[in-house]
């Protein structure tokens, strides 16, 4: 007797897969699961001992101890049932695909943990299990996942626009709850069977079709390497792959009709990318792995939920975002990065940049001119308020140059990461920086300890002019002292901290104002880079693509179809094309041949048909457009409009982390690094692209009010202003501790997340 637990026992799955187990004598329900419906009728009907309404599944699932778990919750709210049964060794009866679509990797590593048996309980994955049981996996040629195509199978983009939610509730073929009859519709859950069905069966995503059949008699077809398809056919009733995982190895029967042969006719069709592009995406997300599939999953329950609610209308993707990202110049098939983003004539493409350490070398570098940039911004504005600072280095010490000029002392560190600037009297002086500056120094030198004494004292009764007495007579019987030069050095530097702190331009006498503007001069003059940046790219010949192709990959689809450079591309299949439709046209022909008419002096030339390669996660025929810059106050507005958005999305991030969430997106300097050598090598645009991101970043990061980074201080010099008097020095430190605290955390996550990647 199998112990069967049901996750989501109200929705469809669940309803059906309870009559399922009480009409097999070898199944018993031991516990049953709603998100907020009501169990009582049902556990009493079938005398079920563990039920749960709400919470974490988990926790029913610990307490009942099931031999089966169908796990049916909708959503990404199932994730955690999945993983706890394959953990455990529990046969897991799989209806909820978002679970392999966002954790995949990890569901696979509690399998090969736990040893559970996973069972697709989705009538496509159930039907190619079921194909390829005992199968050698290197027989197999690829999947063919079938698709009802949902109410509006047939209809044109432009005929989406105003349908209702009843209209794409109105399954034709299937009986199913809203969320996944909404996925139906759209193909969005096509797209996720695309991704489970690689989780599942180790099949790679290029070799997955996905074909529309109607009447959804056959389920799914296996393609092996020798010409044959074998294929799943039966009606379209969820019991019985129900009943196939409950009870596994063996079959059950069912009340499910023999379907009848007689008359009966299969037909297969296309998918229509234009109208249905989310089965698209989904295979973008897919191959580009990481959190691009989770990201899918979530940004598709979010659209589901507000369309359901009539927030918005049908589920669609938009052609093009107005004023997004660097628009798109690349031809399909260029062997170029996958955002689409252009390069200058003449910057190399993927592969034919510098070599891997090259690359790295440039990336650090470039980190380090944001670093300089930063300090450099502090340094100008708070030499401009009048606050003096005493240093400028470019690079970190030890310096291997140095020079001082009208008291200030510019150097090159030998560490050439960034730079740093010291203004003078950061902190309102007390007795504490006497033990800070001369501490150390006063052991060797017990004749100042008394002066040192007196210090402390002015200091600590905020007689200032008292306390710069003290220093200069600590000076003088300094030059008496018998000392050697390290602890000379080292009291002259702890007094001239001091004096510069007691002096008329240090920064915590300067008016609130002024103060708030020398600290967040770093960040804007990150934020500035990163407009200057994205306006000079704008203002290149990525600002606008044309139809004009610039260059053809060698051993290209494009070039054994005889595409030259110089071509204009004129229509793709028959549809004349405007800049913006060559990339989508191409790279929605899901490997269809295409036939380009182009534009060859002056006279029109048609050819031969020819279909795109899968690279990079699209369909590309292996050809760049040519682009044209934009105006200078256009392409301004531009990246005005861009960094809006890249600092909107940053700072919903950084959000997130307040609840948990998006650790996965932290960075260390390791992964900043790596990520801007993989775009140099991608040529110098995406380089400058990446670069000014990462501006921002440093710029918003810094914006936080953490103690030491410059949100802090600009935060404790408002409180201070609003207050009328300086916050004391205790209150500082323990803020910093906190501070400094929280960002060698993040350094943590970022640094095991890097490690994570690059291993």
């Amino acid at each position: 007797m199998k112990r069967v637990a049901i996750l989501g026992a109200t929705g469809s799955i669940g309803r059906q897969a309870i009559d399922v187990v009480a009409a097999c004598p070898e199944l018993a329900l031991c516990a049953l699961q709603s998100g907020s419906t009501s169990l009582d009728r049902l556990a009493a009907e079938h005398d079920v001992p563990h039920v749960q309404v709400g919470g974490n599944a988990t926790e029913l699932l610990e307490r009942s101890e099931p031999d089966v778990v169908l796990n049916a919750i909708v959503g990404f709210a199932g994730v955690g049932a999945t993983l706890w049964a394959l953990e455990h060794g529990v046969t897991l009866a799989l209806a909820n695909k978002e679970s392999l679509v966002a954790a995949g990797e990890l569901a696979l590593r509690a399998q090969a943990h736990g040893g559970g048996l996973l069972l697709p309980v989705d009538s496509e994955h159930s039907a190619l299990h079921q194909c390829l049981e005992g199968r050698d996996r290197a027989s197999v040629a690829g999947l063919v996942l079938t698709a009802s195509g949902g109410p509006f199978r047939g209809r044109a983009r432009a005929d989406l626009a105003d349908v209702t939610a009843e209209q794409a509730l109105a399954h034709p073929t299937w009986q199913m709850g809203p969320k996944i009859t909404i996925d139906s519709a759209t193909l969005a859950n096509k797209g996720l069977e695309l991704i489970e069905a690689h989780w599942l069966f180790a099949i790679p995503y290029d070799a997955i079709e996905v074909v529309v059949h109607p009447t959804s008699v056959v389920h799914s077809l296996v393609r092996f390497r020798d010409g044959a398809l074998l294929a799943h056919v039966g009606l379209p009733d969820m019991r019985v792959p129900i009943s196939y995982a409950l009870t596994y190895p063996e079959r059950a029967a069912t009340v499910v009709p023999q379907l009848e042969l007689e008359g009966l006719t299969l037909r297969f069709e296309a998918v229509d990318h234009d109208a249905f592009p989310l089965l698209r995406l989904a295979r973008t997300a897919g191959l580009r792995g990481g959190t691009a599939p989770c990201a899918y999953n979530a940004a598709n329950e979010v659209a589901v939920a507000a369309f359901l609610e009539g927030r918005i209308g049908f589920p669609r993707h938009r052609r093009r975002r107005r004023g997004g990202a660097l628009p798109r110049r690349r031809g399909a098939g260029t062997r170029s990065r996958g955002s689409g983003r252009g390069r200058r004539r003449g910057a190399p493409a993927r592969g034919a940049g510098a070599p891997a350490g090259m690359t790295i070398l440039v990336a650090i570098v470039g980190l380090g001119v944001l670093i300089l940039v930063h300090e450099l911004g502090h340094f100008l504005v708070s030499l401009a308020l009048g606050m003096r600072p005493r240093r400028f280095y470019v690079g970190f010490p030890p310096a291997v140059w140095k020079t001082t000029r009208n008291g200030i002392e510019y150097g090159i560190g030998a560490i050439p990461l960034g730079g740093f600037v010291k203004i003078p009297g950061m902190h309102r002086p007390s007795p504490a920086d006497v033990d800070i500056g001369l501490g150390r120094a006063l052991g060797d030198a017990p004749g100042l300890e008394a002066a040192a004494g007196r210090l402390r004292t002015a200091l600590a009764a905020g007689d200032h002019d008292a306390a710069r007495d003290s220093i200069r007579v600590i000076r003088e019987l300094l030059r008496e002292q018998d000392l050697s030069a390290q602890v000379t050095s080292s009291l002259e530097r702890g007094l001239d901290d001091l004096a510069d702190a007691l002096g008329p331009t240090a920064y915590w006498r300067a008016p609130t104002w002024k103060r708030v503007a020398a600290i967040a001069a770093g960040p804007a003059a990150n934020i500035m880079l990163a407009l200057v940046l994205f306006t000079g790219l704008f203002m290149t010949s990525v600002g606008k693509a044309t139809t004009t192709v610039e260059s053809v990959s060698a051993g290209a689809p494009a070039a054994a179809a005889g595409l030259e450079p110089g071509d204009r591309i004129v229509s793709i299949d028959g549809a004349v094309v405007e800049p913006g439709d060559v990339s989508r046209l191409i790279s929605g022909s899901d490997g269809n041949k295409l036939t380009l008419v182009v534009v060859r002096d002056g006279r029109q030339v048609t050819l031969p048909a020819t279909a795109a390669r899968l690279t990079d996660g699209v369909y590309r025929l292996g050809f760049v457009l040519a682009g044209e810059g934009l105006p200078p106050l256009q392409a301004a507005n531009e990246s005005l409009g861009l960094t809006w958005r890249v600092t909107h999305d940053i700072g919903a991030s950084l959000g997130r982390l307040v609840t948990g969430e998006g650790r996965d997106q932290i960075s260390s300097p390791v992964g900043i690094v790596q990520g801007s050598s993989d775009a140099a090598k991608q040529g110098t645009e995406s380089f400058l692209f990446v670069l000014g991101l990462i501006s921002l970043s440093i710029a918003l990061l810094n914006l936080l009010p953490l103690l030491p980074l410059d949100g802090g201080h600009i935060v404790f010099a408002v409180v201070e202003g609003v207050r009328g008097r300086a916050v004391r020095r205790e209150v500082y430190e323990r803020v910093s501790v906190v501070g400094i605290g929280l960002v060698i955390l993040l350094f943590v996550i970022g640094l095991s997340n890097d490690i994570g990647r690059l291993s």
